[in-house]
């Protein structure tokens, strides 16, 4: 499985990973699907119980936005395009924000705390795994982030 664009190439190779194989991208594009469900549909499933777990996918939705676009800025591609860019500011930002004036209305801030919670876990969850499938000790990461980021400064 390969997703479209590159990006996900440009990411790996920013950080540092290269020559993975086949076996640890798909084992690693598996971990962002299973997260993608549990940001997007599971929430949707129980909302009605709880209705601060329809924030979870709008979080996802403004989050994408902003790191399509950091993403891109990092690179300092040629085109300032990538298709999970157009698909995160035409599908999920809209998407995102149809979700807080729709599907949120009234669940206060400590829904909105819980929902935070609850994305930030998932999202965690999912680099973990994404970290480990490529070799990669999920402990080393704020210093590889760090590198890219005085790499952008100097």
């Amino acid at each position: 499985m390969r997703f479209p664009g590159g990006f996900y190439d440009l990411m790996t190779r920013k950080f540092g990973i290269e020559g993975y194989t086949e076996e640890q991208a798909g084992l690693s594009h598996g971990a962002v699907v299973v997260a993608i469900a549990l940001f997007a549909f599971v929430p949707f499933l129980l909302w009605e119980r709880a209705p601060w777990l329809a924030g979870i996918p709008a979080i996802l939705g403004f989050f994408e936005a902003v790191i399509h676009v950091v993403g891109i800025r990092i690179h300092n591609l040629p085109r300032p395009y990538s298709p999970g860019m157009a698909t995160a500011l035409l599908c999920l930002l809209p998407s995102a924000v149809a979700i807080v004036m729709f599907a949120t209305p009234g669940i206060g801030a400590g829904g909105w705390a819980l929902a935070v919670v609850c994305h930030l876990a998932i999202f965690a969850c999912m680099e973990v795994m994404v970290w480990r499938s490529f070799g990669v000790d999920p402990r080393t990461i704020p210093a590889r982030m760090r590198n890219v980021v005085s790499g952008m400064r100097g």
